[in-house]
């Protein structure tokens, strides 16, 4: 279960959510908390040419 703090209708929700998405939150969650809240760098990867590119910069 997903709990999501009350907005501007004042409501708490709760959704159901699977595992997966679940654990991916957690990692997001403890990440951000610890300071830690930075991606990594990623590249972009050709499937014709099989190669990669330079790591992308956040836009």
């Amino acid at each position: 279960m997903l709990q999501v703090a009350p907005s501007k209708t004042d409501a708490e929700r709760l959704l159901l959510i699977s595992p997966e998405p679940a654990e991916v939150l957690t990692t997001v969650i403890f990440r951000v908390r610890a300071g830690n809240g930075a991606l990594p760098l990623v590249s972009a990867y050709d499937v014709f040419e099989q190669t990669r590119s330079l790591p992308l910069l956040p836009t």
